[in-house]
């Protein structure tokens, strides 16, 4: 198998207050990642839960008027089809929030550190991320004054999972990349500015130094 990634790419409404997302194959072992964004620094999200997954988080960036950023782990303690994951948000009203699940095989090399290296920022649109080179790099980008990604450009050739623009609430990215050494820029080179808040964190893959897999789209999550 190859990295599955559930997008975050979907057309969503204000106000929702459960992000969901389902996994089409999950085996005993595989690490599961969630990197959400919400509106703003008022908007928190509870840890996801889903059947044979415990969630950790790993961090939770945020600062006054900037979004949150999330990234949780889990590695799986069952194997399962169709296993749905849900993460309810604690929202004011007139709020958007997204995020992407990573289901990353076990069966593939990869596996999670005891203590993974993270990296956050609440003044720029990129992070310094610590790991080894051919490692996995997970990475969300919010942007609080809802601003244009329509010039986007990721760092580190990173493919892109989310992009949700909301002029009159926030904008919200996601995208993986593989490591290219020591410390690796992750996020976005353009747009960027004071508003952007970015979380990242590094997946450890086995016999890293090749090109990942093309990863397996699952698009679009459920919501509701």
């Amino acid at each position: 198998m190859a990295l599955t990634v559930v997008s975050g790419n979907v057309a969503i409404t204000q106000d929702q207050r459960t992000l969901s997302w389902t996994i089409p194959t999950l085996a005993v072992g595989d690490v599961v990642v969630v990197a959400a964004v919400t509106w703003d620094q008022a908007n928190t999200l509870n840890p996801p839960s889903g059947t044979g997954l415990t969630f950790t988080q790993r961090l939770a960036a945020n600062a006054a008027s900037h979004t949150r950023v999330y990234i949780w782990t889990a590695v799986a303690s069952s194997a399962g089809s169709s296993v749905v994951v849900t993460c309810s948000v604690l929202a004011a009203s007139n709020s958007i929030h997204n995020g992407t699940l990573y289901v990353c095989p076990t069966a593939d090399g990869y596996s999670l550190a005891a203590t993974p290296n993270t990296a956050t920022s609440t003044t720029g649109s990129s992070a310094s991320l610590s790991g080894a080179s051919g490692n996995l790099g997970i990475v969300a980008v919010g942007d609080w004054s809802g601003g244009s990604g329509a010039s986007r450009a990721w760092l580190a050739s990173a493919v892109e999972d989310m992009y949700q623009f909301s002029s009159t609430d926030s904008t919200q990215y996601g995208a993986h990349c593989d490591l290219t050494g020591a410390t690796t820029s992750v996020g976005l080179s353009t747009p960027t500015g004071a508003s952007f808040t970015t979380g990242a964190i590094e997946i450890l893959k086995s016999g890293g130094g090749g090109p990942a897999l093309p990863p397996i789209l699952v698009q679009p999550p459920r919501r509701f």
